[in-house]
């Protein structure tokens, strides 16, 4: 499948956005978009024993299942590749993306590190990317209409570099899910993607990604309980306080990268208040 370079060189001029906390700025970095089930819900933060993780955020629940040779994706990589292949498929407004022949591209791309060995970062790559690939992911939402049911797969196709031999004339790709693609291209939220690579912790992106969706739509101050929090972000967490704890701390380091977001942890919830968006997309 091929597209218009110019015309995908002039959509990635237009996917940029404006640092709302200094307005005089004539900087603009690159975004990452994030589908927003996957921001108002969350993939696992460690590794899982079992196939199946389930979170929920109110009347929406996200059910993940792993592949049994590979297992659930987790941590920070996996949503690293979701914001950059969402970035891609909008840009290029194709369900196939296009991967460089050298992988130190893409790792350059996700500012990651690039190292080879079992414990090397090559290792930990090649199995989260595989992992969430593979999985497939159930999305039920109880609407005024009664119950919804979507599920899908992130890719119904893959080329990787390690699939082929060194002398055959081979391309890379990920061919993006029919279901999944639609969600990205329809209902992303855009992010700083230079934040999701300087957030360290998987849960410091996932509230990274939430209070930037949720700021943008926020007209009123409102109070998220610790139950309904850890519902939809306190994966492997078996006490409320170890979670209140590591919630806190996550918050810390938004703020970091955020330093106008009104938000603080009280005695019982988060106290979210209306403020200016961290980024104003530009598309």
């Amino acid at each position: 499948m091929t597209f218009d370079d110019t015309a995908a060189s002039a959509a990635q001029a237009a996917l940029c956005i404006t640092d709302t906390a200094n307005p005089t700025s004539r900087g603009s970095r690159p975004i990452g978009f994030m589908a927003r089930a996957l921001v108002q819900t969350t993939i696992p933060h460690r590794a899982q024993a079992a196939l199946h993780f389930q979170r929920r955020n109110g009347d929406l629940t996200l059910t993940m299942v792993g592949h049994p040779d590979h297992g659930l994706p987790y941590g920070k990589i996996p949503r690293l590749l979701l914001a950059w292949i969402a970035q891609r498929a909008r840009v290029t407004g194709s369900r196939v993306i296009a991967l460089d022949s050298a992988q130190a591209v893409l790792f350059r791309d996700l500012g990651l590190q690039m190292s080879g060995g079992r414990n090397g970062s090559m290792a930990s790559f090649r199995d989260q990317l595989l992992r969430l690939m593979k999985c497939t992911l159930h999305i039920d939402r109880k609407t005024a209409q009664g119950a919804a049911w979507q599920p899908y797969q992130f890719s119904s196709g893959i080329s990787l570099w390690w699939d082929h031999g060194p002398r055959e004339n081979a391309t890379f790709w990920i061919e993006l899910a029919p279901d999944f693609y639609d969600e990205i291209t329809a209902r992303a939220v855009p992010l700083d993607f230079g934040v999701l690579v300087a957030l360290r912790s998987p849960l410091a992106i996932d509230l990274y990604a939430w209070a930037t969706d949720r700021v943008f739509r926020l007209h009123k101050p409102v109070l998220v309980a610790w139950p309904a929090l850890r519902d939809q972000f306190g994966a492997g967490y078996s006490r409320e306080q170890d979670f209140r704890r590591a919630f806190a701390k996550a918050l810390g380091r938004v703020y970091a990268h955020w330093p106008a977001l009104r938000a603080e942890t009280q005695q019982k919830g988060l106290r979210l208040r209306p403020c200016a968006p961290h980024i104003v997309p530009r598309y």
